[in-house]
């Protein structure tokens, strides 16, 4: 993959576990970074196709194939990270995998999150 292929704009996002002032926990969301990425539906990969349902995936127009350059200061995983693109969340859903075993570049599937839904909105009077 030529670096003019990666035309999308990402962002990395990961979930972190804090200590909040009253003594509990909470949650955020922390950015790492953002990378030019190669994104493509799953329907247009062959590779992951035959694999869709083993993977838990129902709904193959939702998920995209993220390609992206290494970074040797990353440490992706699929527990607690995220990317996020055109304002929507995509959780990752495989762990990374190195495309052509050369430590250059790697893949890997996301999700888009399903936003909750509304029935009937009500006009406000």
């Amino acid at each position: 993959m030529r670096n003019r292929q990666s035309r999308k704009r990402i962002e990395i996002y990961q979930t972190t576990t804090t200590v909040n002032e009253f003594g509990g926990r909470s949650t955020s969301d922390e950015l790492i970074t953002s990378s030019w990425a190669n994104l493509t539906t799953l329907t247009n990969s062959r590779k992951y196709m035959s694999s869709s349902q083993n993977l838990g995936i129902n709904d193959v127009s939702n998920t995209i194939v993220v390609k992206l350059r290494k970074r040797n200061d990353i440490t992706y995983n699929a527990i607690n990270q995220y990317i996020k693109y055109n304002g929507f969340r995509y959780n990752i859903i495989t762990n990374p995998i190195d495309v052509d075993f050369n430590n250059s570049y790697i893949e890997f599937l996301a999700t888009k999150q399903i936003a909750n839904k509304v029935d009937v909105i009500a006009p406000i009077n």
